[in-house]
């Protein structure tokens, strides 16, 4: 809705808010005029036509108001509103970031629990050699024998193999495989590091207490076993 001060007309566009400013303004506008029109009849006008702009006034002041508390109620719920959560990988992306045994492992799973059941459903013939058909009821005991015996032999092996960590080899020396693993390390951090192992076996715990606030827990970690081992050695 406008007000048009050449014909004196009001037009609204259904908006009962507007329209109410707009006949502030109207009525503002017309008591202007007839006080130019009739000087005779402006002083008992010029109450109403104050009192026309304030209502004027105080309209247009609701109306930055209102504007003010629907902007502040539209940050608070764009504040209320929880970030959309982060989209996880996708199946294949997941299968790709395994490890290689772990692929290895699916792949032989896949692969004897559809022999397994192709040795139950029926007897076969491959290039002359005839297989008898394996019992349908020891279905799981065949398809856990194999998986069984494999991952015993690999077990097996992996303990017979490892070497003892309790006692290290004389010939090895753990501050330099120390210094060989935090190679990658920032400079600040190893030196840290060198330095908390020095302050360590030294005795000085004001200095240790200072220098391992620069490590993290994981890097405090691998100082502490360090550290443990070169007790041991020294032994």
């Amino acid at each position: 809705m406008a007000y048009d001060k050449k014909t004196g007309t009001i037009i609204t566009n259904g908006d009962a808010k507007q329209f109410e400013r707009d006949m502030f303004r109207h009525f503002e506008e017309a008591t202007r005029q007839i006080m130019e029109e009739r000087p005779d009849v402006a002083p008992n006008l010029a109450e109403s036509h104050e009192q026309y702009k304030k209502m004027n006034k105080a309209s247009d002041d609701i109306e930055k108001v209102e504007a003010f508390v629907g902007r502040a109620r539209a940050i608070k719920l764009e504040q209320s509103v929880p970030p959309p959560k982060p989209k996880g990988p996708s199946m294949m992306g997941r299968l790709r970031s395994l490890s290689r045994p772990v692929r290895a492992g699916i792949v032989f799973a896949v692969f004897w629990t559809a022999f397994v059941a192709y040795r139950t459903s029926d007897y076969h013939s491959v290039v002359g050699i005839h297989l008898q058909r394996w019992d349908g009821d020891d279905f799981f005991v065949n398809w856990l024998a194999l998986p069984a015996v494999v991952a015993t032999l690999f077990f097996g092996a992996r303990w017979v193999m490892a070497e003892r960590t309790d006692k290290p080899s004389p010939t090895s020396n753990p501050l330099t495989e120390f210094e060989k693993e935090i190679a990658g390390w920032p400079a600040d951090q190893g030196k840290a590091a060198l330095l908390t192992i020095k302050a360590t076996l030294s005795g000085d715990g004001e200095a240790v207490e200072r220098l391992t606030k620069e490590l993290t827990v994981e890097q405090f970690r691998m100082v502490v076993e360090t550290v443990k081992k070169m007790e041991r050695t020294a032994k």
